[in-house]
């Protein structure tokens, strides 16, 4: 089994546990130590002592730079962190508006005239717009 099979999970402290073999294994990175019989029998003796868990933890912590420091965050200081104001300034999003039936009728008639608008499979009440850019979408 490779090390990209594997999930890693932050315990804290530098602590992981790897899952997706056989077994979990908890990963320790300072210093480096794995509960697996690969690292306990060979690992240890390889410079740097390696494991395809410790290789998978390390995988891991190099695709998020910031894995470090936000594995050993609680959910709420993680958000403290993507955002301190907790939204402080931004104003409410509005409340949706209901779209009245007549109007709508005479919006997709419009867009339909104008060739911004075609049906691409019959549905009972759904038509599709064609943007200017070929991308398709649905108008509810």
């Amino acid at each position: 089994m490779s090390a990209e099979t594997l999930t890693t999970l932050a315990l804290g402290q530098r602590v992981y546990r790897v899952t997706g073999g056989k077994e979990p294994h908890r990963v320790s990175l300072e210093p480096v130590a794995c509960d697996c019989a690969d690292f306990i029998y060979k690992g240890v003796h390889r410079t740097p002592p390696m494991c395809k868990h410790v290789a998978a933890v390390l995988s891991h912590r190099a695709v998020e730079p910031l894995a470090d420091m936000l594995d050993n965050l609680t959910d709420a200081e993680t958000l403290d962190v993507i955002d301190p104001s907790h939204g402080d300034g931004y104003e409410p999003l509005p409340e949706p508006v209901a779209v009245d039936p007549e109007d709508r009728a005479v919006a997709i008639a419009a867009l339909e005239k104008w060739g911004e608008l075609r049906r691409l499979k019959p549905k009972p009440n759904g038509y599709y717009w064609v943007a200017q850019l070929g991308q398709t979408g649905r108008v509810a």
